[in-house]
């Protein structure tokens, strides 16, 4: 807009322009860095932004689920989180994916000492070891959700014939998690500026009082959270019959097709390795 306006402005016969003010500009260009890193991004950003196309990585979800579950074998479940980590690379979460890999190696760890360590350890070792086939989704999904919107995903769900009550309360429901996440960040950072500390510690010399600290308004926080995803809910027009239309536009490109292949080949190579002798 502001490109056409001085397009149209440089076409009228003003002989003098003011000078735009230097705190103005400033504050423009402070608008425009915060879009282009927050959730609507400019449109340079949105070039760049890398990504799986929802369609796929839902399927994807389950294929993984069904090679990491049908097989049992250490081999897949690692090649996975191997895949797992590199898309994460490629879509420029790498924090991200670090974290992941991090979590899972202490977990692995932790579940072959629980398991060396004799029959006393071995069940807590057991549910570890199960603990840690769920990674190669969970990291999958991390990363769809770090890299897609929301509209993208309710686009996508409604292609697969998902009613749109469904897939309103699918979009909702992802919403919760981050903003209760964040009320937490806010009541903790509260609770320091009155000189009290959420620590292990801090718990166990003085349970009452820091939980009646931090539960009490936190809940009350939670509360009104949900009172404003109910009507956002509403806003969203949940009762609503009509077909939904998206201001997204899906496409499959050639990342969608090498991981959609790469999902179908650990599913094969799972149910090959419990046919085959």
């Amino acid at each position: 807009m502001e490109g056409t306006m001085d397009g149209i402005e440089g076409a009228m016969p003003e002989p003098r322009k003011a000078p735009r003010p230097a705190s103005v500009s400033r504050a423009r260009e402070g608008a425009s860095t915060r879009g282009a890193s927050g959730g609507l991004m400019m449109a340079a950003a949105e070039h760049d932004r890398r990504r799986v196309d929802p369609r796929v990585a839902l399927a994807v979800l389950v294929l993984l689920n069904v090679a990491v579950f049908a097989s049992g074998a250490k081999a897949i479940e690692l090649a996975a989180v191997a895949g797992d980590a590199a898309l994460m690379l490629w879509c420029r979460r790498g924090r991200l994916a670090c974290a992941w890999l991090g979590a899972y190696a202490a977990l692995s760890l932790i579940a072959l000492a629980c398991i060396l360590g004799g029959p006393f350890f071995m069940p807590v070792g057991s549910c570890l070891v199960m603990l840690a086939r769920l990674f190669p989704t969970a990291m999958f999904a991390a990363a769809l959700i770090s890299t897609t919107y929301l509209g993208e995903l309710a686009c996508a769900l409604q292609s697969f014939g998902l009613s749109g009550r469904m897939t309103v309360a699918v979009c909702v429901g992802m919403r919760f998690f981050p903003t209760i996440a964040r009320e937490a960040r806010a009541v903790r950072e509260a609770m320091l500026t009155r000189g009290l500390r959420l620590t292990p510690a801090a718990i166990l010399r003085h349970p009452a009082g820091l939980l009646e600290n931090f539960m009490v308004p936190y809940l009350h926080r939670v509360s009104i959270v949900a009172d404003e995803l109910g009507d956002a809910v509403m806003a969203r027009g949940v009762e609503t019959t009509r077909r939904r239309g998206s201001y997204h536009e899906l496409r499959i490109g050639a990342l969608d097709v090498v991981v959609l292949v790469a999902a179908v080949a650990l599913v094969a190579a799972a149910v090959a390795g419990k046919v085959l002798p």
